[in-house]
């Protein structure tokens, strides 16, 4: 089982065409039938409209969605996740690590038995798409996926955690977590839940300048050892250290799929996992 899967889709009502990466678990998991993904709007076009697939990846057609359906009564009635409920859910260590997915934009694979019937993937996509700019937002980043098809063909490019908070697979070079744990720190300090998307918000936003900022660094350099790199943004960003470094080449690693190899890292120096 591979992580993504790309598709071609076309707007039924404006034509607009696009490429776009959905899990392949959505694929794997369908035995027979097509299969059917909701496209929102943003993701193509303004439109919002379902997409139909062969379980090669084939298109099968289209269907508009009717916008005139109370969209009111319909938002009402998704159901609300807010971080005090994962946390209690999975833990403070699973939820840095989703964090940490999320932020990197690493696929993740929500695995269930056969007794738990209520998708998951949905809920965390719209709860963590509220905190990421739009242009950054991925509404497929997490997929439900049965645990015992997972067994058969487990997965090693995405990050895999079960209902219960147990971590199966990471797919990134091991880094201390420290931004993870003071951001879940922050947003908790403030008691109204609904409040803590503008400090997440903020703060995500803080985060992606200073990856893009990294990655025209990244265009001058030829090879450069970690130390070095570090102490070069650091003319640009002070504060920046070097559990913090790390987080911002994985961004523009696995984020924006920009080569960091020129940058060198001490392999002894530096724990892993």
């Amino acid at each position: 089982m591979s992580g993504t899967k790309k598709v071609h889709i076309i707007c039924p009502e404006c034509s607009k065409e696009k490429d776009i990466e959905v899990p392949s678990s959505l694929f794997e998991t369908k035995k027979v039938g097509l299969i059917k993904i909701q496209i929102d709007e943003g993701i193509c076009c303004e439109h919002r409209f379902l997409a139909f697939f062969s379980k090669s990846g084939n298109n099968a057609g289209y269907e508009k969605l009717d916008l005139s359906l109370n969209l009111e009564e319909i938002e009402k009635n998704k159901e609300k996740v807010y971080l005090r409920d994962l946390l209690k859910k999975y833990g403070d260590y699973c939820v840095q690590n989703i964090l940490h997915a999320v932020i990197i934009n690493m696929p993740i694979t929500l695995l269930h038995t056969k007794y738990e019937h209520k998708n998951l993937a949905p809920i965390y996509n719209r709860f963590f798409a509220q905190f990421i700019p739009k242009k950054y937002q991925n509404p497929f980043l997490f997929s439900w996926y049965y645990d015992l098809e997972y067994k058969k063909k487990p997965t090693y490019d995405t990050f895999v955690i079960t209902t219960e908070g147990f971590i199966e697979n990471t797919p990134w070079r091991y880094i201390e977590l420290d931004y993870e744990k003071e951001l879940i720190k922050k947003a908790l300090d403030i008691i109204d839940d609904e409040s803590q998307v503008l400090i997440l918000q903020q703060e995500f936003q803080q985060l992606f300048d200073m990856s893009e900022a990294l990655i025209e660094l990244l265009k001058n350099w030829s090879k450069i050892s970690f130390d070095d790199a570090l102490t070069e943004f650091q003319k640009y960003y002070p504060n920046v250290e070097d559990n913090m470094f790390e987080l911002l080449l994985q961004i523009a690693q696995h984020r924006y799929k920009v080569d960091v190899s020129v940058v060198k890292i001490d392999k002894k120096k530096r724990k892993r996992r």
